[in-house]
């Protein structure tokens, strides 16, 4: 490291700030400065009796530059020059009122004098526990809201009996940061928690959590990255839905539940191929979905689920809690058309104008069920 290296440390103490300038090569002090806040001296907008302590924010920025310059004048203009960073300390976490510049109140005219403008100090112990949820949020993961919604979306699955013991996930997207938070790999949903929610962007590479992400993270993840309008997926191995997707059944249509839904049979894509399966299976199964549906002319937009043949289904939607319910729906729909076949075996599909006006009365342009969207 050069020796004429230099830095200065601020530190913001409860009565004055100190600074010093450092040479960062081999440590030696070159100066120092230290200055104490003027309105603090006077004892102005504090009430010790009532444990109350504020400051003005000009003491911090007027002794701030005073000691700064004070520092700099002491070193001399050559070492001056070689000052290549500020670094500095405070104390606690200090609460202030701003408008919505991010400018203290204190700092305006009709709140200048305001001792509810000033900012607070660490030893009012009035603002303890507000200080604590400021740092506490602080240290919140950049990812805590999609986490939240993965890991509330991952417990309704059992709630609604669309799991046993880890036989499924979900998974909700963030598109704006290009990542989204899934279900760990093989725990138990009762062992579940928010904290052990991955975060993976959407090529796979896991960016944040200890536990492995779910095995099926690779087909999550290649279902973000090419349908654009996704912003949940969920996979089960919900007991009727999977029975049709292993028998390699599409789901017909049968009845207006099912068309209030969809207007088409829910369809199985074909079973995977030997080389897709020697090869990057999960991944793979993400392409096995999507050309399904590019063979059979379906958007994804209108159709949000999908049978996987010789394995279990897949529903996603524009969120988390679309693509649950969607699921939920699914197998609804699976358990309804296989009694239909155990009743009438060669049970007539819906016909056509029946299953557009279910459709129609609910996601037509003139639909009349439910409330104005």
């Amino acid at each position: 490291m050069s020796k004429n290296l230099y830095v200065i440390g601020v530190d913001y103490r409860t009565d004055s700030v100190r600074s010093v300038l450092v040479n960062a090569g081999n440590g030696q002090e070159v100066s120092s400065s230290v200055f104490y806040y003027p309105r603090w001296k006077k004892g102005l907008y504090c009430k010790a009796w009532e444990n109350q302590f504020w400051q003005h924010p000009l003491d911090y920025v007027e002794e701030l530059e005073h000691t700064l310059k004070d520092c700099l004048r002491q070193a001399g203009k050559e070492i001056a020059s070689e000052v290549k960073a500020i670094s500095v300390d405070t104390t606690g976490s200090t609460p202030v009122a701003v408008d919505e510049t991010g400018t203290p109140l204190s700092l305006l005219p009709e709140f200048k004098e305001n001792p509810n403008a000033m900012f607070v100090l660490w030893k009012v112990h009035t603002a303890i526990k507000e200080a604590a949820e400021i740092n506490e949020h602080a240290l919140m993961s950049k990812y805590e809201h999609i986490k939240q919604i993965a890991y509330h979306a991952n417990m309704q699955l059992p709630e609604l009996g669309l799991v046993l013991f880890t036989f499924g996930n979900v998974s909700t997207a963030d598109r704006d940061s290009g990542v989204f938070a899934i279900k760990p790999s093989g725990i138990p949903y009762r062992d579940l928690t928010l904290e052990k929610m991955v975060i993976v962007d959407f090529d796979g590479n896991v960016l944040e959590g200890n536990p492995r992400p779910s095995s099926d993270t690779k087909t999550h993840a290649v279902l973000y990255k090419h349908l654009e309008g996704i912003g949940g997926i969920v996979h089960t191995h919900s007991t009727y839905a999977t029975s049709w997707a292993q028998s390699q059944r599409q789901i017909p249509i049968y009845g207006t539940t099912h068309a209030g839904h969809n207007t088409v049979d829910i369809s199985c894509a074909p079973a995977m191929t030997d080389n897709m399966i020697l090869g990057d299976y999960e991944y793979q199964t993400g392409f096995q979905i999507m050309d399904c549906f590019k063979e059979k002319g379906l958007d994804y937009h209108e159709v949000e689920m999908v049978l996987v043949g010789n394995h279990a289904p897949f529903t996603w939607g524009k969120t988390a809690e679309k693509a649950v319910y969607n699921s939920a729906v699914l197998e609804s729909l699976a358990e309804m058309a296989f009694l239909n076949e155990q009743i009438k075996p060669n049970a007539p599909r819906l016909k056509e104008p029946l299953l557009r006006k279910n459709y129609e009365r609910k996601h037509g342009p003139d639909f009349y069920y439910g409330q104005e969207k």
